[in-house]
C-alpha cells in the first residue's frame, strides 16, 4: 500500500480520444496530477511551488497534453507576472505510483516499450 501523504511520480494516463496509455514519471508525473487534481482553476508556480513548472509543462505539451497558458499579474514586493496553466483535454488517470523513484519508472516503461 502506497504512502498517499508521498508525491505523484508515475502516471499512467489516457490523453483526449486517444487510446493508448501515456506513462508519466518524476515531476511530470507530478506535474500532471497537479493539473488534473486542480481542474479548471489550473496551477501556478506562486501556489504550487516547483523547481521548474515551466520546463514540466513544456514536456508534458510535447507528450501531446494540451496544457493553456494564461498570463497574470501579481502584486507584493516582488511583483510582476506568472502563467497559470490548465489542462485543456480531458485527461483520464489508469494508475498512480507515489513515493517511488522517477528514474526507475521512466527505464521501467523504457524497456516495456522495447
Amino acid at each position: 500500500m502506497s504512502d498517499l501523504s508521498a508525491p505523484v511520480t508515475k502516471m499512467v494516463v489516457r490523453i483526449g480520444d486517444n487510446p493508448t496509455p501515456r506513462t508519466f514519471a518524476g515531476r511530470f508525473a507530478w506535474t500532471l496530477n497537479e493539473l488534473v487534481q486542480a481542474g479548471p482553476k489550473g496551477i501556478t508556480s506562486l501556489e504550487n511551488p516547483a523547481p521548474r513548472i515551466s520546463h514540466y509543462i513544456m514536456i508534458l505539451r510535447r507528450a501531446g497534453v494540451n496544457i493553456s497558458t494564461e498570463d497574470e499579474r501579481h502584486p507584493g514586493s516582488f511583483s510582476g507576472r506568472h502563467g497559470r496553466y490548465r489542462l485543456e483535454v480531458p485527461v483520464t488517470v489508469l494508475e498512480t505510483g507515489r513515493g517511488i523513484s522517477g528514474r526507475k519508472v521512466a527505464a521501467d516503461a523504457r524497456r516495456k516499450a522495447a
